[in-house]
């Protein structure tokens, strides 16, 4: 979960317990050279996804892949699931994330309603 896209945006609503039990259980292995493996910058990745509303993979899961994903909330505000939109990092370069950021934040947020959630 902490090298996806969909995974940090999920992550990044957990209680800071269940965070940590799960790096304490599972570890941060690097799928590629680009992945955090350290929770405190997992940590800092998460506020900052928070913070902005959607999640980034930039090639953490695979080589010349970008993700950028946002969660979906139930009715009680628990994040629950995630959507977004996957490229090629040629494709998906730094100038276009903010924009396809925003795009996905607004679909989550949406759909978070439609099916009752509190985004």
């Amino acid at each position: 979960m902490h090298s996806s896209g969909s995974g940090k945006a999920l992550l990044a609503h957990y209680p800071p317990e269940r965070l940590a039990h799960l790096i304490e259980s599972h570890g941060l292995p690097a799928a590629t050279e680009k992945t955090i493996v350290t929770p405190q910058a997992l940590r800092h990745n998460l506020d900052q996804a928070r913070v902005r509303g959607f999640a980034v993979d930039d090639e953490e899961a695979a080589h010349g892949i970008r993700c950028v994903a946002a969660p979906i909330f139930d009715h009680t505000g628990e994040v629950i699931a995630a959507i977004s939109i996957s490229g090629p990092a040629s494709r998906i370069i730094d100038e276009r994330i903010a924009s396809l950021g925003e795009r996905v934040h607004t679909g989550a947020r949406s759909l978070s309603r439609l099916i009752g959630g509190n985004p």
